[in-house]
Formats: structure tokens, C-alpha cells, sequence
């Protein structure tokens, strides 16, 4: 969807470049189109995503899977990225420390309910070692107590044009001060 909206995008730019180089006195109105035309891009890019649900969160059937480490436990149990960790050693799982504690609850033996890609449940079990990671070679999704996330940050024209023409508008002085 992203590469049609850019690939229509790039056609209109090159269209009124176009007509802007045939008819000169529309060059600054194709260069204002040009603008409103990315920034009506965004706004749509940003209005969309926010009305999708996320594809990697967990939500109240249990953990999402983020991925699954190659040689690992969880690729024995052919668990795949995705799927929703419901329960563990019958106790359902909402959080990465609910799904910690569950584990302990029998330290030689793993016994977890996952709901697979079409919402069906699936039993899986797995004899536990000393030399085994704990979390079966499972990536969870990240949660509200991730240490690190990324954050978006909302760029508008106008900051756009602010950060842009600060050098333009402001001349520096001959002692190397900005004028007031």
C-alpha cells in the first residue's frame, strides 16, 4: 500500500514538474502542490496505521511470540512467531513474570497451551535441563515493562519549515553573534 501512495506521489511530482517547466508561472503553484501532496501523504500514512491493530502485541489471551530462536527448545515444539503463550504448566500467562513464575512451578517439565495462528489451541510439553535457557528459546513481544522502546515523533510542516529557515532568516553578525 506504502510503495503504490509513493509511486502515485512520484508520479504527480514528476507531472507538475513537468507542467512547471512547460508554463513557467505555475512553478510556484506546482512547488506548493508538490508540499501539500507529501504532507496529505503523511497525515493518510499516520491516520491508517492508527486504525490498525498491532501485529506484535500481546493482548488478553496471553504472550504473543515474537520469534523463535533457530536450535532452540520452542523450534522442537515447532512454536511459531506469532502464536499466543496462554497458559503455562496450566496457568494462564498475561505477563513475562506470571509466565517466569508458571515455570517454577515444575523446574524439570514444561507444559504450555498456545493459541496458534488460527486461534486454535495447541499442547505442547518439553523435559526442562540445567543447561537450557528458561525461556525455551522464545522472543517475547515487548511489553509496558520493556526497558527500551522506540518513540514516534510527530514532524508537522510547520516545524519542518521552522528548523529549515532558521539559517535563512537569521544572518550572523560580523562578531559572530546571531542578532536579537
Amino acid at each position: 500500500m506504502s510503495a503504490k501512495l509513493l509511486a502515485v506521489y512520484a508520479a504527480a511530482v514528476l507531472l507538475l514538474a513537468i507542467l512547471a517547466k512547460l508554463v513557467p508561472v505555475l512553478m510556484i503553484l506546482s512547488s506548493l502542490l508538490c508540499i501539500v501532496l507529501h504532507e496529505g501523504l503523511l497525515v493518510y500514512s499516520r491516520w491508517d496505521e492508527a486504525k490498525r491493530s498491532p501485529a506484535f502485541v500481546h493482548d488478553k489471551r496471553g504472550l504473543k511470540i515474537l520469534a523463535v530462536l533457530r536450535n532452540s527448545a520452542a523450534a522442537g515444539l515447532k512454536l511459531e512467531a506469532g502464536e499466543i503463550i496462554h497458559k503455562v504448566n496450566g496457568v494462564p500467562v498475561h505477563t513475562k513474570r506470571e509466565l517466569h513464575q508458571a515455570m517454577q512451578l515444575n523446574s524439570a517439565f514444561c507444559k504450555l497451551e498456545v493459541l496458534n495462528l488460527a486461534g486454535e489451541s495447541k499442547f505442547v510439553k518439553h523435559a526442562l535441563f540445567s543447561d537450557e535457557h528458561h525461556q525455551l528459546g522464545i522472543l517475547l513481544a515487548p511489553d509496558q515493562e520493556a526497558m527500551y522502546y522506540a518513540e514516534e515523533r510527530q514532524t508537522h510542516l510547520f516545524a519542518y519549515l521552522s528548523r529549515k529557515l532558521v539559517g535563512v532568516l537569521t544572518k550572523p553578525s560580523s562578531t559572530g553573534t546571531k542578532p536579537m
